[in-house]
């Protein structure tokens, strides 16, 4: 199944009555990059976490050039959040990873959630074009910070802890994935090589 499962507004009830096992396509949530984070948050490696900021911006224009036979945001399921349009729906990989790392760090914890969410309006549509989502649990915070208008893309994870921290970018100039991992002074990087066709190729496996 491909992201996002649902538009904000659809009840997915009907999923529960279903026995068959079913993937929506976060590719980051199973890419051997973020697994090579979760285990290294797991493990401790930079101690107590209290912070985590995830950026991930892209110009919506980006992905109208992408699709050439789509000739503006007028004539686009970009424009209108009724169709599964706008930034939270267009780049739900960045909430599902901070929900991701959320059940990591606090698991079902109750959960704080501040949001801030600016909307245009194209035509008679409406979209959402950034939005900045919090989720706190205690002393540790997820900062989300989405938009659609920035180019070059910007798609990066920083995790903060009292005895390091780790960074995480999408580079899709040089194919890579790159992580850092800061701690006493040291850092220990790897890339990961990255492609269209991995992404999809990883889900399958999975």
């Amino acid at each position: 199944i491909e992201k996002p499962l649902s538009a904000y507004w659809q009840k997915i009830n009907f999923l529960k009555k279903n026995s068959t096992n079913l993937f929506c396509g976060f590719n980051h949530s199973i890419s051997p990059s973020i697994l090579y984070i979760f285990a290294m948050i797991k493990k401790k490696k930079i101690g107590k976490i209290h912070y985590v900021k995830i950026n991930w911006k892209e110009d919506f224009r980006l992905v109208l050039k992408a699709h050439p036979w789509v000739k503006s945001m007028k004539n686009s399921y970009l424009s209108d959040i009724e169709k599964g349009g706008g930034a939270l729906h267009e780049y739900s990989h960045a909430l599902h990873l901070g929900l991701c790392l959320k059940n990591i760090l606090f698991q079902k914890k109750n959960t704080e959630m501040s949001k801030k969410i600016i909307f245009k309006r194209v035509g008679n549509y409406r979209y959402d074009s950034k939005s900045i989502i919090k989720l706190k649990y205690k002393n540790i915070v997820i900062e989300i910070n989405i938009n659609s208008i920035t180019n070059p893309p910007k798609k990066n994870l920083t995790i903060y802890g009292d005895k390091g921290r780790i960074y995480w970018e999408r580079n899709m100039e040089k194919s890579q994935e790159n992580t850092s991992l800061l701690k006493n002074k040291k850092t220990i990087k790897k890339n990961f090589l990255i492609s269209r066709p991995l992404d999809f190729i990883n889900q399958l496996k999975f």
